[in-house]
């Protein structure tokens, strides 16, 4: 077993964390993370993290009609740590290069310029104010507040984007500043009018010039006065552009995404491929094992069908899979964060695609029926897999496509139609062994010199009244080295037995057939 220090690396202030450290202002730390480089060591991209990166910088070269981005969620949800990700890739061409590789756009354009305010903040010059002075222009704006506050209209946010340079604008914890805002009379408003309708006319702006982002982040239940005005002014750009804000949420707190971050941050666990698969299988084993055991303990106390029907088994398995795989920032020398980060190009088979893959195909190692061992399973392809299972659950009664369309997929086979008696929507099964007849057996075909095929092909055989010393020979001939491998006569006799057992109200003479069968190959005088 691995030591701690063999399978982590911790970062450098990963055991004397500030809570200082933690608490981000959004218009300092863009420029005090320098380059990038650090940040992205230690951050874990996450789905919201990934949209807004590939969404935002598309807009930026100019290639996206998506000009506002509004980012949802309650304090500490990682809104503040997205921004600051979001606006080092903007400005830094060069990180782009390192965790942007295969997004076309993300060479498009050398860096944007930036303004980032936080709502925590409450310059004499207004939010607008700041945004013109970080961008260089503060002199345009200044009518707009030396005399008291006044809103900028589109024109005058239109002449602030002047040129050809992206710009991107990012306004962090906003409610609380328009909260504040809405306690300063005005006329007959409050200063929280006026900037609602500078906000508002910054966004309709941002979506008439092509590469303009804002992207603004909210409060969800908190500050409700200052939420509804953001709500106010989004709605006006809604109607004026004709287009919807991209709602996005930083971190799927539903989902692991939490504890993804806290392992980052913490340090940077790494593992090969090989060990993973031993990680994966313990995992999905204690998994299917649970939910399996849930379901034998309910049928033996108060009900006679499943609580987790299969699908649900193998989704669970799936999820554990992707739990273990998810752990890791490096695998086999690979940084996960760039290629997590790595947009999918069609045809193409990423790093991240074939782990995922990997651990699908482990998962689904685990995912054994009842009344075959696990050892016999291991050793089925997967079109001997997909007939089992599917014989397994038609025996429950389920009869959808759905669930060929899924285990086929599940279990790789090619072209589960070979082994389907009807495709009906809501009342698919497989061909019978009878169906079959002599089909399936050449090299063509997925079930070609396999036990299973043998066996069904024995029970057309035997359903036929042939004479059983003949059938017997028959078999030994259809399953490869019969004789000098042992586990394929006891692999033989299992899934006589299993059959039996599944066929006995769907077809019940196939199934007295297979427990002919089974007794021929147990008393059959080997040597």
């Amino acid at each position: 077993m691995k030591t701690v220090k063999d399978a982590c690396e911790l970062q450098p202030n990963a055991l004397s964390i500030k809570l200082s450290d933690q608490i981000e202002q959004l218009d300092e730390l863009i420029t005090a993370e320098g380059d990038g480089k650090t940040f992205f060591e230690k951050t874990h991209i996450t789905q919201g993290m990934r949209d807004l990166i590939s969404e935002g910088l598309a807009r930026l070269a100019g290639t996206s009609s998506q000009a506002v981005f509004h980012l949802k969620q309650a304090m500490g949800g990682g809104k503040t740590h997205l921004l600051v990700g979001f606006g080092l890739l903007a400005r830094h061409p060069e990180l782009r290069k390192a965790y942007c590789g295969g997004i076309s756009q993300a060479s498009a354009f050398a860096s944007a310029e930036i303004a980032a305010f936080n709502g925590r903040n409450n310059p004499d010059h207004f939010f607008w104010g700041e945004i013109a002075y970080q961008l260089g222009k503060g002199d345009r704006f200044s009518t707009f507040w030396t005399s008291g506050p006044k809103a900028p209209d589109e024109k005058d946010w239109l002449k602030l984007f002047e040129g050809d340079q992206p710009v991107l604008i990012l306004l962090d914890e906003m409610p609380p500043y328009f909260h504040y805002l809405d306690t300063q009379k005005v006329g007959n408003g409050t200063v929280a009018d006026i900037a609602t309708r500078a906000f508002a006319n910054l966004l309709t702006a941002a979506g008439k010039k092509k590469n303009v982002c804002v992207v603004v982040s909210d409060l969800s239940a908190a500050y409700r006065t200052g939420a509804n005005l953001i709500h106010r002014a989004l709605e006006d750009a809604r109607s004026e552009l004709g287009r919807q804000e991209r709602n996005i949420t930083p971190v799927d707190l539903a989902a692991n995404e939490i504890y993804n971050i806290l392992r980052k941050r913490l340090g940077t666990l790494k593992t090969t491929r090989d060990d993973l698969a031993w990680e994966i299988q313990e995992e999905v084993e204690e998994q299917v094992n649970a939910l399996t055991g849930l379901n034998q303990a309910a049928k033996g106390l108060y009900r006679d069908e499943n609580v987790f029907e299969d699908a649900d088994i193998q989704m669970a398995g799936y999820a554990a899979a992707l739990r273990v795989l998810t752990r890791y920032a490096v695998i086999d020398g690979r940084d996960m964060t760039v290629e997590a980060i790595r947009p999918r190009v069609k045809g193409e088979t990423t790093f991240v695609d074939g782990l995922i893959a990997f651990a699908v195909d482990t998962a689904n190692q685990c995912l054994v029926p009842q009344g075959i061992p696990k050892s016999h399973w291991d050793k089925l392809s997967g079109a001997e897999r997909f007939y089992l299972k599917m014989i397994d659950l038609e025996a429950r009664g389920v009869k959808t496509l759905d669930n060929y369309q899924n285990f086929a997929k599940a279990f790789k086979v090619r072209d589960f139609q070979a082994f389907m008696a009807s495709r009906k929507a809501n009342n698919a099964r497989l061909k019978s062994a009878v169906e079959f007849g002599r089909t399936e057996m050449g090299e063509s075909s997925e079930m070609h010199q396999s036990v299973l095929r043998a066996v069904l092909y024995a029970i057309m055989e035997l359903v036929k009244n042939m004479d059983g010393h003949e059938v017997q020979a028959h078999l030994t001939l259809n399953i490869p080295n019969y004789y000098s491998d042992m586990t394929q006569r006891d692999m033989a006799i299992e899934l006589a037995d299993y059959l039996a057992k599944h066929l006995e109200e769907l077809r019940p003479e196939e199934a007295g057939a297979a427990r002919v069968l089974r007794e021929l190959i147990k008393n059959q005088r080997l040597g």
